[in-house]
């Protein structure tokens, strides 16, 4: 944690020797929206200028577990989760807001925005082995269904062209080898021939997850299973054998408001700014303390320091959501901002910190979900 601290007080320092801003201190909140708090000449202001030695003398790993300890417990009062537009993550955005507000540094604004949710859980037996449970994950954006004693059919090549697809599988469960083309397409090409669901076995060792890429396709319910599972289904049909299963798919999707937090000091050159920045949500099956409460509690603990010193450029931080489902919540805020290519052009610099430490004694969560 102790490198990650030096390089956002490095970095810190470094516009400020390139931009030539003055002390003085408009008044202007973050782009995007209305800022909390009205600048002030800040020509007597008593605190001195920032470095980077006295910036990371203020950050200790006391209270960067505090902040750890904070999220877990905040993820434990509501189901174990901060995923975007849940109390937990709704709860993460009130914490950040009101750790800011008390510095009276920053000029902050709480951007809402809209963004489509999916979450659920798979169960798949093989009836035809006397029920014998397989380990399954939902593809995210999957649709929900549900199929007893159906028919397994194997799919030929990867599934990537609807004529891989046989008029028999129609009614029935389509087996697929990932690879290739996306899980999207695979369960659109399930879907145009009638199968009732699809189950993507892995290409290499172990389980597959992964997402749809968005909830608007017309698609079969589709899961992935591991390789070794996969191949053995596969050898049964191929030996000529008949393999029947049951698949249950529960999938809710829905439209959720969730926010993202932007707060930029009231000082400095608000034409050179600096940004920091990290996903403030989870995933729905933890709370996310390394994924990315590292990085939460990392920037908003600089963020508090910084608040007792002058800075000559602006520095901005950006608490974004929704990241675990697409980047959503900070391509959002750069929508907001494109139309204008001054207040692009103001932003010198983006440092992002997503898994930047991890605490042991909570929940560690694992890489991101991919398509293919």
């Amino acid at each position: 944690m102790r490198t990650t601290t030096s390089s956002l007080a490095l970095a810190a320092l470094l516009l400020p020797a390139l931009s030539g801003a003055t002390t003085t201190n408009p008044e202007h909140g973050p782009s995007g929206g209305k800022g909390k708090g009205k600048g002030k000449p800040c020509n007597n202001n008593p605190k001195p200028y920032v470095t980077s030695e006295k910036l990371q003398a203020l950050v200790n790993i006391d209270d960067l577990l505090a902040g750890a300890n904070k999220l877990q417990a905040i993820a434990t009062a509501n189901g174990g989760t901060r995923v975007f537009g849940s109390g937990g993550h709704n709860s993460t955005v009130d914490w950040i807001m009101e750790t800011l507000e008390a510095t009276n540094y920053y000029n902050i604004f709480k951007q809402p925005f809209t963004e489509v949710y999916s979450a659920g859980n798979a169960t798949l037996n093989v009836v035809s082995d006397n029920g014998r449970k397989i380990e399954s994950n939902i593809m995210t954006y999957t649709p929900g269904g549900f199929a007893d004693n159906a028919p397994l059919v194997a799919i030929a090549n990867l599934g990537c062209n609807p004529a891989d697809y046989p008029a028999s599988v129609s009614g029935k469960i389509a087996l697929i080898s990932r690879g290739e083309c996306t899980f999207a397409q695979k369960s659109t090409n399930a879907k145009t021939a009638g199968a009732l669901g699809a189950i993507v076995y892995n290409n290499a060792d172990g389980a597959v997850a992964g997402t749809l890429g968005d909830a608007f396709g017309e698609y079969a319910p589709i899961i992935g299973i591991s390789q070794v599972e996969g191949q053995a289904l596969l050898a049964s049909l191929q030996k000529g054998e008949e393999v029947k299963v049951k698949f249950d798919v529960k999938s809710v999707t829905e439209n959720r408001i969730t926010y993202n937090v932007i707060a930029e000091t009231k000082m400095g050159d608000h034409n050179n700014v600096l940004v920091l920045g990290g996903h403030t949500d989870s995933v729905a099956a933890g709370p996310g303390i390394n994924d990315d409460g590292s990085g939460t509690v990392g920037v908003l603990n600089v963020a508090v320091a910084l608040s007792k010193f002058k800075v000559k450029n602006a520095v901005r931080f950006g608490f974004w959501s929704a990241e675990e489902f697409g980047l959503l919540g900070s391509e959002f805020y750069m929508k907001s901002v494109n139309s204008s290519e001054t207040e692009v052009a103001k932003m010198r610099a983006y440092l992002n910190f997503d898994m930047v430490s991890s605490y042991q004694t909570l929940t560690v969560l694992g890489p991101p979900s991919q398509i293919y």
